[in-house]
């Protein structure tokens, strides 16, 4: 009978301790939000969100770079970055650090805080021979924001492949 108590008094400390884990990570991986109202959210400053390469090849591979500013008064959060196909790549440079790479078909608990007047850059790099087609090709990059008047930014990239 002893035995029998040990053991399920194990079990049980052994599940509030699991419980306790899954809900300490679960608060961590949330991004703080805001009001649409709040004077002190985060702002993310979009000045460019489409870029066109113009006539292009498919040996050629592209890359641009969108800036992402946060005008607002707190950290802006971007996370869940994700692109419209597997022949684009997406990166974040942050300073001196380089985000993992993104695509269609990578999920990733990534994400980053973008300072109150920091700007941020979002590299698009697209190449044709991943998935070769002719004609004119638009291609997306996707990432979630704790912007609450933009919680969703996406990047457009186009190309017209010969």
């Amino acid at each position: 009978m002893n035995k029998k108590l040990i053991i399920i008094f194990v079990v049980i400390m052994i599940l509030v301790v699991l419980g306790f884990i899954i809900y300490g990570f679960s608060k961590t991986n949330k991004m703080p939000s805001y009001s649409k109202d709040d004077a002190n959210r985060p702002i993310a400053e979009v000045k460019e969100d489409s870029f066109d390469f113009g006539p292009s090849n498919t040996s050629d591979v592209q890359e641009h770079t969108f800036p992402l500013k946060n005008i607002g008064k707190s950290d802006l959060y971007i996370s869940q970055i994700t692109t419209s196909c597997d022949c684009t790549s997406a990166y974040v440079y942050q300073g001196g650090n380089v985000s993992p790479r993104f695509n269609m078909h990578i999920e990733s608990s990534w994400k980053t805080a973008v300072k109150p007047d920091e700007t941020v850059y979002i590299r698009a790099v697209y190449d044709p021979k991943v998935m070769p087609e002719k004609g004119k090709i638009s291609r997306f990059i996707t990432m979630a924001s704790n912007d609450p008047n933009q919680p969703e930014l996406q990047y457009k990239i186009e190309v017209e492949i010969k």
